[in-house]
């Protein structure tokens, strides 16, 4: 305490900017909330773009299971029970309107939690590069997985049952949801070092199963959902042989037939290399199929046989199709012709033309993948220096959770690209972090330059005030250290301890105003309204030998 005293006696300081409350602090920092009202509304507006143009939102053929219009398809009921209160208002819009809604939320929070609030508007141009407007705005629920990934990790980092609670539900919405959700939880808790990680993560994951299980329960029309066959879907469609071998041991004469058709459908353009002819199959042959009979008697015994008896092959295949992903000749599943019924105004629609499976719409995909893939090796190359280890740790985590997504479809499902493209937009978090913090070191580099700048000096003096009986602060202890902690990860905090005496604290930091604000705001001192905090900006011209590194 005495050597920051003594720092502070060779300042230039302004006046103290005294704080009515944390709330007026976080706000400034955040914006006014009509400032986030705005953003929120532009980008959902951006969400929901493509399918204005489209004149409907995408589908597929299993979009009914995700429309709101009912849950008694074979798939996950979340996405179906969280668009019908709507879809009986906006139909199959139901789903994409919620979708981009809680996206642009997403974004805000995000830039909120890591403090980046001021470079907001990037968002706009990463999440066209990254593709998201055109899954937010398909009735699929490729588009809840955003959102889902962002709350979960707003769950970790503030220790918040609510995010954690949502993160479950969103991600109970496919079957890939709760791996996903544990490969984040586990590569948060071994890069992070935390036990919130372990916590809020295995509860998130808790969620999604419990969620699933009961709303299968409730819905179960003792149609099973059809895990499995895709799983023999994904084997049968390279090597047909494998359905009239299933045939032959079980009797099935079906299975015969569905070997004979996926050679012929094979033969067809642009099947060659495709994983997911099961729908073709089902399709050409239509009840002679049953979807069901396959499910619970057919589908291990092909998942099985294709495995033991051509590994290698299938490994190969594996790696291949990972690797397809990230190669050009982008292709959409939003195919003109559907075979399940539509709503009048989806035959008015581009797609009905043909538009999404179109060269242009392929080439403009690939490009925008592409700069976004260089935007995103850009940023993280321009802000090695400067991302803190905390963000460092918190970028490879999120990383690796997107090159996870993708393996995982390589093993279950191979192409469509749509499995790659949905974890895109969680990849631009990382390329928004980086970005953002090259601009700020470029901005207050700048302002270093030029001394007429307004730009706000960047070293601050915190003074902390106990404003409750000293029980109350031991009782916060805990949690005010772990936050401190955080401040010194994030290189915003250069110095702490207590006043002599003890009638509050002192922090020395680094950075904008309005960001040490914000960070203020969420010490648990502040949120439990423990201490007061005054804070003065200071421009240092003179240190003692050893602490240069306080000069601007």
């Amino acid at each position: 305490m005495e050597a920051i005293a003594k720092v502070g006696e060779q300042m230039n300081l302004e006046s103290p900017a005294k704080v009515e409350g944390m709330q007026e602090a976080y706000s400034r920092r955040s914006g006014s909330p009509l400032t986030d009202a705005f953003f929120i509304l532009a980008l959902t507006g951006l969400f929901l773009l493509p399918a204005a143009l489209n004149g409907f939102p995408f589908v597929m053929e299993d979009s009914i299971a995700y429309s709101g219009e009912g849950t008694n398809w074979m798939r996950p009921a979340f996405a179906a029970v969280l668009a019908s209160p709507l879809y009986h208002l906006i139909g199959y819009w139901s789903l994409p309107v919620i979708m981009a809604l809680l996206s642009a939320v997403a974004w805000v929070s995000f830039c909120s939690e890591f403090n980046c609030r001021r470079w907001l508007p990037l968002a706009v141009p990463l999440a066209v590069l990254s593709l998201q407007p055109v899954y937010t705005s398909a009735v699929l629920v490729d588009g809840l997985f955003f959102p889902a990934i962002v709350f979960m990790i707003l769950a970790i980092r503030r220790k918040n049952l609510a995010f954690a609670l949502v993160a479950g539900c969103l991600l109970s919405s496919h079957g890939s949801g709760v791996p996903l959700a544990a490969v984040l939880t586990l590569v948060a808790a071994l890069l992070l070092r935390s036990r919130a990680a372990l916590i809020f993560g295995g509860l998130t994951v808790l969620v999604a199963l419990g969620v699933g299980m009961a709303l299968h329960a409730k819905y179960d029309n003792g149609l099973p959902t059809l895990g499995k066959t895709f799983l023999a879907a994904r084997l049968f469609s390279v090597e047909p042989t494998l359905l009239g071998d299933e045939c032959r041991k079980s009797g099935n004469q079906s299975l015969c037939e569905a070997e004979a058709e996926l050679k012929i459908i094979k033969t067809l353009p642009g099947n060659k290399n495709r994983r997911d002819l099961f729908w073709d199959v089902k399709s050409r042959m239509g009840e002679r199929f049953d979807m069901v009979d396959f499910e619970r008697n057919h589908a291990l015994p092909i998942v099985w046989h294709g495995l033991t008896s051509q590994p290698v092959r299938f490994a190969g295949i594996i790696l291949q199709d990972w690797l397809s992903f990230y190669l050009p000749r982008t292709r959409f599943d939003f195919r003109a012709t559907l075979d399940e019924p539509m709503p009048t105004a989806y035959y008015k629609s581009l797609q009905s033309k043909g538009m999404m499976q179109s060269s242009a719409a392929r080439d403009i995909a690939t490009g925008l993948r592409y700069a976004f893939y260089i935007t995103l090796a850009f940023g993280l190359f321009t802000a090695r220096k400067i991302l803190s280890g905390s963000e460092w740790r918190w970028s490879a985590t999120i990383l690796l959770l997107c090159l996870a997504n993708d393996l995982l479809f390589a093993i279950v499902s191979g192409p469509p690209d749509r499995y790659h493209h949905r974890i895109l937009p969680v990849a631009a978090l990382v390329a928004l972090l980086a970005l953002a913090r090259a601009l700020e070191a470029r901005r207050k580099a700048e302002s270093h330059l030029n001394p007429g700048s307004d730009e706000v000096p960047p070293m601050i003096i915190v003074s902390l005030t106990y404003v409750m009986p000293i029980e109350a602060v031991e009782a916060q202890l805990e949690g005010h250290i772990a936050w401190l902690k955080e401040g010194y990860e994030s290189g915003m905090l250069i110095a702490s301890g207590r006043k002599v005496p003890r009638t509050g604290g002192v922090l020395l930091a680094k950075g904008d105003l309005d960001d040490v604000k914000a960070f203020c705001a969420r010490d648990p001192f502040a949120v439990h309204g423990v201490a007061t905090y005054d804070f003065t900006q200071a421009a240092i011209s003179m240190t003692a030998p050893g602490l240069e590194g306080l000069k601007d």
